[in-house]
């Protein structure tokens, strides 16, 4: 959000290594914001840069993020700066707390958080603000403040009432503490996109892991029509029975797939802006191409980005 005063402009920095009585810490690059509302497009960098080693200008970024010197932005406008640029999939949740932050950092995902900086003990003015957490201790959290510095500690009370204090989101790459199931047990979907729809040709083992040698849990017949989500080691990633599985590549043959915008979603000429998708159309997608699906849209090959589609 808007700071109360004019920050210069950083250079980049490496984040310092080997920090003393530091569990973790994901040692990224540190970015400071170009003027005094891009905390928000600023934490986008720094996490765009982190998980997908892409490098964008803040102003780039902000194209997609949006925000504006009186009311700055908000941590779904970031959500949507990082999936549109880093080819990954970030989302907001509402259960912030330590676990889940620990959860993320332990499978390299940093998190963009939302808060009040008057709570935090290296702070000392009030201001609402987006940074991004790189890094835990036992205590508290190593922060890399995008006005204020790289890998800035702050304690597990001040961070929490920092962040409840406003909206009381993160925005997190990991939705549940472990794997694909959320806490209690309870299983969730996988990921909105889906890479490919698949006919198998051949009937197929259901592998609880991607290779031979691991357990099965079913068996799909020929014929059947799959959802692929990605590739493992040149297996095909599948949600089946509430978890991922894992299918061999063999005799599969690529029939069509619609997907669902979740969200006004840009289409993309290749080279600039054609327009934009309204939020729950459904269009067929006739190719995928790093993360990007091509579709026939107002006469004309076209392309949008997987990360705000579902498949129909």
């Amino acid at each position: 959000m808007r700071l109360n005063r004019i920050l210069t402009a950083g250079a980049a920095v490496l984040a310092a290594s080997g920090l003393a009585g530091a569990d973790k810490n994901l040692n990224i690059a540190h970015y400071y914001q170009v003027n005094n509302y891009f905390c928000g497009p600023t934490s986008a960098q720094i996490i765009i840069r982190a998980i997908s080693g892409r490098y964008y200008d803040q102003w780039t970024i902000n194209r997609t993020v949006g925000a504006n010197s009186w009311s700055g932005c908000n941590t779904p406008d970031i959500v949507r700066g990082i999936n549109n640029l880093s080819g990954q999939r970030y989302t907001t949740v509402s259960n912030s707390n330590r676990t889940l932050t620990v959860s993320n950092i332990d499978r390299n995902a940093p998190v963009e958080i939302n808060f009040r900086g008057d709570y935090m003990t290296y702070i000392n003015q009030y201001l609402l603000h987006h940074s991004v957490i790189v890094g835990y201790t036992g205590g508290g959290f190593y922060i890399h403040d995008t006005a204020f510095g790289a890998n800035k500690w702050a304690s597990n009370t001040s961070v929490w009432n920092a962040v409840q204090y406003h909206y009381k989101i993160y925005a997190v790459k990991y939705p549940t503490i472990s794997g694909d199931v959320a806490p209690g047990g309870t299983a969730i979907p996988p990921a909105n996109y889906v890479m490919y729809r698949l006919k198998l040709g051949i009937g197929l083992n259901i592998h609880n892991g991607p290779g031979w040698n691991t357990s099965i849990s079913g068996v799909y017949r020929a014929g059947t029509v799959v959802d692929v989500y990605g590739f493992v080691g040149g297996w095909l990633k599948i949600w089946y029975a509430g978890g991922w599985r894992y299918l061999a590549n063999l005799k599969t043959v690529k029939v069509g797939l619609s997907v669902q915008a979740t969200a006004d979603l840009q289409v993309h000429t290749g080279y600039g802006l054609a327009g934009w998708l309204p939020k729950n159309a459904i269009v067929h997608c006739w190719q995928w191409s790093n993360g990007w699906y091509r579709i026939w849209w107002n006469g004309n090959w076209r392309w949008i980005w997987f990360a705000a589609t579902r498949a129909a």
